[in-house]
């Protein structure tokens, strides 16, 4: 071989060189970028699945600390005189001191509050603004001639009758 073509494979392989070096520094710092980013993936799945069994936790504790009314209790509200809207105050009151509803009920405060409530009610009724069932009113006498003459219809029995008490009243004058 000349030595030119020597020297352009020297030049080619030290050419070469300084590119593939320059390839592997590249590489490298892409895979570190690409560990890096893994990594945090890593540290935001773990603080999630953290985050998540907190909440998880604090859900368990309020049911703890807050549990169902009792058979005790359901009967007990089943067969006590409280008013519908007054159930949901006695029993978040029982909850709130961590007594039984039983116990709510028979609180100052509820019974307080229960008397009040009935006496609005009473009041209620008592002040209602179309008042009771009306009975059915009777007609006089004449207002039932009188329809009969402008031609309304009325049972002939009832147009005889008041005729008929006309006349003994007339009579009876």
């Amino acid at each position: 071989m000349n030595e030119e073509e020597l020297e352009n494979q020297d030049s080619l392989t030290t050419d070469e060189e300084p590119e593939t070096s320059k390839n592997e520094d590249e590489v490298d710092v892409e895979l570190e970028k690409q560990k890096e980013l893994a990594n945090n993936y890593k540290i935001r799945a773990e603080k999630a699945e953290a985050e998540a069994k907190k909440l998880k936790l604090k859900k368990e504790k309020v049911k703890e600390e807050s549990p169902e009314l009792s058979q005790k209790d359901v009967i007990f509200l089943a067969k006590a005189d409280i008013p519908e809207d007054l159930i949901d105050e006695v029993v978040d009151y029982a909850k709130y001191k961590g007594i039984s509803v039983a116990e709510s009920y028979n609180s100052s405060t509820m019974q307080a509050l229960i008397s009040e409530k009935k006496e609005e009610a009473k009041t209620a009724e008592a002040t209602q603004v179309r008042g009771g069932q009306r009975g059915a009113m009777k007609q006089s006498e004449e207002s039932i001639i009188e329809k009969a003459r402008q031609g309304k219809e009325i049972d002939p029995e009832k147009v005889a009758e008041a005729r008929m008490a006309l006349k003994k009243k007339a009579k009876g004058l």
